[in-house]
């Protein structure tokens, strides 16, 4: 239908310009068929001739491909059976009743278990540098909270910090009592 639309409009067009048109319509057709025809042919014989000059004895590539020596050296490399992530059996391991495994650091431990670093004044405020067993380095002043009792630093001298700690007591009744102490951390030797 398409095409004897083009006819007729070409038959309504100007004499002249009707005979260039369908040289040029024919020309396009067979141009494109010729083309697509070259193309394949030129893609067979190419193929043909790639074919034609590969001459390999298929037995003697197999041999040749397994006949050379891998091996594999494990130097400077991960195991590779090893996992990622080492899993720890904590059902035998006792864990110290005096520290709380979910409590920050700073409140992790014995204040004896802290290691006194320095003592600094900052704009008229004394400040102390501690180190935890864990090797976090803390900045504490007056009303800071350090150690497992609860302790809250109440002084800072020259030569250490004086902590309040709360001591938690049970009798042979069963009646538990706390006491405040005063504990001080110094400078170690």
């Amino acid at each position: 239908m398409k095409i004897n639309k083009l006819i007729n409009e070409m038959i309504n067009m100007n004499k002249k310009y009707l005979s260039l048109i369908i040289i040029f319509m024919l020309s396009l057709l067979l141009n494109i068929g010729s083309s697509e025809l070259y193309a394949q042919q030129d893609i067979k014989n190419k193929n043909e001739e790639n074919i034609d000059d590969i001459d390999i004895d298929l037995d003697v590539f197999i041999k040749d491909i397994y006949s050379k020596e891998q091996f594999y050296s494990p130097i400077d490399k991960r195991d590779p059976f090893k996992p990622f992530i080492k899993v720890v059996d904590t059902k035998d391991r006792e864990l110290d009743p005096d520290i709380d495994p979910l409590a920050p650091p700073i409140k992790r431990y014995k204040l004896d278990q802290f290691k006194l670093v320095g003592v600094f004044w900052l704009e008229n405020t004394a400040q102390a540098m501690i180190i935890d067993p864990e090797k976090n380095t803390y900045m504490l002043q007056i009303g800071d909270e350090v150690g497992n009792r609860e302790g809250k630093i109440v002084e800072i001298r020259e030569n250490g910090i004086s902590v309040e700690e709360k001591f938690r007591f049970e009798n042979a009744d069963g009646l538990r009592t706390v006491k405040l102490q005063k504990s001080i951390l110094a400078f170690k030797q």
